[in-house]
């Protein structure tokens, strides 16, 4: 070294083992917890659709609404079919009760009896199921309204008002309100994780916490990482983030007491090394990294109590003057 070297502005550390939260970082994507497709029970045209895609909605508020004048003709029709039913029964069940009469006295033969017995009770079964047809019908009618069963937003439109919808076929799509964070874990990080673990999670900037409310005992044949669902315990501050919105998910795994140093102060030209201030003189440490826990990584090969150099390290070399402008 040459002994009229200028010293080199520094900023430092002091080095202390302190404990920190570990964390494992993944990417996941955000889903929700149920999604709930909603369809009339019977065909029809659509009157109205009450909602926006994007809505947040309540339990029991109004979706949409089938024009009453299909079903209106449909109850008409079967009420027509019933009370024709009806008659007929009602002068078959006169006509065998007459047969059965003559019959006891001997006046007509048993075949007679059996064919007006018959009789009768076809038309029975007709009248039943007319009466069944007439209730279905009127539930049916009850059915023109379609409310939300759950609190959630509106994520799928599929139909217009003025078009015809099948029965059972969705018109409108509702997610709810639980939010849930699907991520893929390698085998090793798995084990590591059990239910109601902790989650800190990022969408957009948008900070959220979250537990782990279910881990797959089976891996992705593809991807071979075993699917670790987070469910928010708070909710992201948007509610417009669209599913298989990409979030950034920190498992917290417990806390590890040991040597910690800022990341900025780790450099690296084939080997991890930082500087150390020894007498004011810098001097080339290598280390080994660990667990990253935010700005600071977890360090061997430094110990408590010594001076880290945290900025001003470009161009500095083995035993190169320093002077500390500033230490924490």
């Amino acid at each position: 070294m040459d002994d009229g070297e200028k010293a080199r502005p520094v900023r430092a550390v002091t080095i202390q083992k302190e404990k920190r939260p570990v964390r494992l970082p993944y990417i996941g994507t955000l889903s929700s917890q149920d999604i709930k497709k909603y369809s009339f029970k019977m065909p029809g045209k659509i009157a109205a659709i009450r909602v926006e895609k994007g809505q947040k909605v309540k339990k029991g508020t109004l979706l949409a609404q089938l024009d009453p004048t299909d079903v209106g003709f449909a109850v008409s029709d079967a009420e027509h079919t019933l009370r024709k039913a009806k008659e007929a029964y009602d002068e078959a069940e006169n006509f065998y009760q007459r047969i059965k009469a003559l019959s006891e006295k001997g006046s007509v033969t048993g075949d007679d009896h059996d064919k007006a017995k018959l009789n009768r009770d076809v038309r029975e079964a007709d009248y039943r199921r007319a009466q069944v047809d007439v209730d279905y019908k009127k539930n049916l009618a009850a059915d023109l309204r379609m409310y939300s069963e759950v609190e959630g937003y509106v994520i799928e439109l599929l139909n217009k008002p003025g078009e015809i919808t099948g029965a059972g076929y969705p018109v409108v799509v509702v997610r709810t309100d639980r939010q849930i964070v699907s991520v893929g874990v390698s085998q090793k990080d798995v084990k590591r994780l059990s239910i109601g673990m902790k989650a800190l999670l990022s969408v957009d900037g948008v900070e959220g916490a979250g537990l782990i409310s279910n881990i797959a005992q089976i891996p992705d044949l593809q991807s071979r990482t075993y699917t670790v669902e987070v469910e928010l315990a708070d909710k992201l501050a948007r509610s417009d983030f669209y599913l298989g919105s990409i979030a950034k998910v920190w498992f917290e795994v417990g806390e590890k007491e040991a040597v910690w140093a800022p990341v900025q102060a780790i450099q690296n030209d084939g080997l991890e090394y930082v500087y150390v201030v020894e007498n004011g003189h810098a001097r080339r440490r290598t280390v080994m990294l660990g667990a990253i826990e935010g700005t600071a990584v977890e360090v061997s090969g430094l110990e408590p109590g010594e001076v880290l150099v945290t900025e001003g390290m470009k161009d500095l070399h083995q035993g190169m003057p320093v002077a500390i402008v500033e230490q924490r």
